[in-house]
């Protein structure tokens, strides 16, 4: 049994190699022993194995403002939740902090919809990479506008950075969401009842 689970494993290497669906560790690119090959799994969900929960929080804090402050400065524990609610209130246009944190976001949704989909690991591990950069980029220009920085030069790298970023996210979205469109429309297939 375990000779065979090991004939099977060396021969999914071996059509797996023949096909370039590998990728080599960027430290240790010449050894083969630290591969990793990417496995497309069939996949099925039906309605008895998701689950939905919704859960609903309230609550009331009193709290001086002398607290408050220190919580919602630059530095303290609240501040990038700050920052969101004052952009927003500001209706801040593009290339503000408020669009790559709206990228951000959009891009995570995506991941989430199509990562049980066949063959879409490699599409969700950019999807999150994409993520978290722009989460970053929320933050350096968070940081800029907390400290009242004008200098155009310290925000033009930032949004160069985030224009570059965002191109190559365009391509990708569109390729998730034609996933997840094909995914849908097929599912909606096998849902209807055929005639007999």
């Amino acid at each position: 049994m375990l000779e065979q689970k090991a004939a099977e494993i060396d021969d999914f290497i071996q059509r797996a190699t023949q096909a370039g669906k590998y990728k080599n560790d960027p430290n240790f690119p010449n050894n083969e022993k630290l591969r990793q090959y990417y496995l497309c799994v069939d996949t099925s969900r039906t309605r008895e194995n998701v689950r939905e929960d919704e859960q609903v929080l309230s609550g009331q804090v009193e709290i001086d403002a002398a607290d408050a402050a220190a919580l919602t400065e630059p530095g303290g524990d609240f501040a990038e939740a700050a920052g969101i609610n004052m952009i927003d209130q500001d209706g801040q246009q593009e290339g503000t902090p408020a669009p790559a944190l709206k990228e951000a976001e959009e891009a995570r949704s995506l991941r989430i919809s199509i990562e049980e989909l066949e063959c879409s690991a490699e599409l969700c591990e950019a999807l999150t990479i994409h993520a978290d950069a722009m989460v970053e980029i929320y933050r350096e220009l968070n940081k800029l506008t907390a400290a009242s920085v004008n200098i155009e030069d310290a925000y033009a790298s930032i949004f160069e950075t985030a224009s570059s970023y965002t191109a190559w996210y365009k391509t990708r979205k569109k390729v998730a969401m034609s996933m997840r469109q094909a995914a849908e429309t097929q599912q909606a297939a096998a849902e209807e009842p055929t005639a007999t």
